[in-house]
């Protein structure tokens, strides 16, 4: 659970990602034994909150998301949903890691569950569907017209970012 928060690059990027599927099984796990408690969740509210550009952020929203995929936080997915949500929204996260983090996030909730497009067309959502499509599309926005994003003069994190999130607005297509 320690290399979720771990500063650095791509590898720790990779190592966030492998660590948050690790999360959400032991979850999952928990949840089929004892039903009225999550692991964690409390921890990983507390870092999701952490300051702008923070590696804890990244690891949180994984983490959260994983716990999203797998339905185990109950009647607090929608709002833990909605927060994940709100960091995609210009203004509130310029860091590229963690929009990548947080479109990949995404992408595995949406990959088992309809919760986004719910959250999305209810009253306390933080955008509507299509203000969230065009921040999509927005993040992406790097490549259109340079052709293939592998000679694109992208930095990582930036060609990262632009793949979480065609990964994302492709996963969401299929709703």
């Amino acid at each position: 659970v320690g290399s979720l928060f771990r500063e650095g690059g791509s590898a720790a990027n990779r190592s966030r990602r492998l660590g948050a599927r690790v999360v959400g099984i032991l979850c999952k796990q928990h949840a089929e034994r004892h039903s009225d408690s999550v692991l964690w969740l409390d921890k990983l509210q507390v870092e999701l909150e952490a300051p702008a550009g923070s590696a804890r952020r990244s690891g949180a929203v994984l983490s959260i998301c994983e716990l999203l995929r797998e339905d185990t936080c109950g009647p607090a997915s929608r709002t833990l949903c909605e927060k994940v949500l709100a960091m995609l929204m210009p203004g509130a996260e310029e860091d590229t890691a963690v929009l990548a983090s947080t479109c990949d996030g995404l992408r595995r909730v949406s990959e088992k569950r309809s919760l986004i497009w719910e959250v999305l067309g209810s009253a306390g959502s933080p955008a509507s569907k299509q203000e969230f499509l065009d921040r999509l599309y927005g993040l992406s926005k790097p490549v259109v017209g340079l052709g293939d994003t592998k000679e694109a003069e992208l930095g990582a994190g930036s060609r990262e970012l632009v793949h979480a999130s065609w990964r994302l607005l492709g996963q969401l297509a299929a709703w």
